[in-house]
């Protein structure tokens, strides 16, 4: 999913291409975040360098508003539809995936505990 692209021509698609990226601004966390970011990075630095890519530290309401002032796309979740208000999430139509998961502390609380090995469980 690609957020942030209202202004350009790209959002009004139902579905975003890597052609529809030429030329914008792609906010991608910085390296060394996830390893299938890095991958997504790497690909299209190599193969699309038409895309502009931007780092950024943090999912934080920081970047979101970044996304919308700059007129930048972020690469977004479905579930964050309703973080911002002024930014539309748009799937893509590409052949890299990211899985999704759980964060947790490193030392994680009895709660957390319980619902990872109930989610270990049903695996």
């Amino acid at each position: 999913m690609c957020g942030g692209i209202n202004s350009s021509q790209a959002g009004k698609k139902k579905k975003i291409t890597l052609d529809d990226l030429a030329g914008e601004n792609l906010m991608l966390m910085k390296r060394g975040w996830s390893y299938y970011g890095d991958m997504l990075r790497d690909d299209m630095m190599k193969n699309h360098p038409e895309i502009n890519i931007v780092d950024f530290n943090l999912y934080n309401v920081e970047a979101f508003n970044r996304c919308e002032n700059n007129n930048e796309v972020l690469l977004a979740f479905k579930s964050w539809e309703s973080v911002h208000p002024l930014i539309r999430i748009i799937p893509v139509e590409w052949d890299y995936t990211m899985p999704f998961g759980i964060l947790h502390s490193k030392k994680p609380s009895i709660k957390v505990k319980r619902l990872i090995n109930a989610i270990n469980k049903v695996k």
